[in-house]
């Protein structure tokens, strides 16, 4: 199945690479290498399967060199990558939704991966009831 994925890229002495990664064999996913993305948004394709797991995570990123804080520790510039919105076939998934069913849109620590686990697909019609009732929570 088509998967389309709305990324935001953040820039901080280069960008991340990326890795989207079905669990099935036989999906292609994606595998982005550092400084090849520009800042700014972007959308990209990948495939999957009903009942199994996407892991997405960055490549490229020196926690040490990549992070500018201020004074006060806090963040200024980063590089990162936030999800901004993941379109599941029928299904589509915005960065509020993707908290509320325990997702972290936010990849911003290197090689930290983040696992979208995808329902059987009778099972599709209850993930996204779920998804709604959570948001209207």
């Amino acid at each position: 199945m088509k998967a389309t994925i709305t990324l935001r890229v953040s820039e901080y002495n280069g960008t991340p690479g990326l890795v989207i990664k079905p669990s099935s064999e036989l999906d292609f996913g994606i595998n982005i290498a550092p400084n090849s993305l520009s800042e700014g948004e972007h959308t990209l394709e990948f495939t999957f399967t009903p009942q199994s797991e996407i892991l997405f995570y960055i490549t490229g990123k020196n926690h040490n060199m990549d992070t500018q804080v201020d004074q006060y520790n806090n963040i200024v510039k980063d590089k990162h990558i936030q999800i901004t919105n993941l379109h599941l076939q029928y299904i589509n998934i915005g960065s509020n939704a993707m908290y509320k069913i325990g997702f972290l849109p936010y990849l911003g620590m290197n090689e930290q991966v983040h696992t979208l686990v995808i329902p059987p697909m009778h099972q599709w019609c209850y993930f996204y009831l779920d998804i709604l009732e959570k948001l209207n929570a």
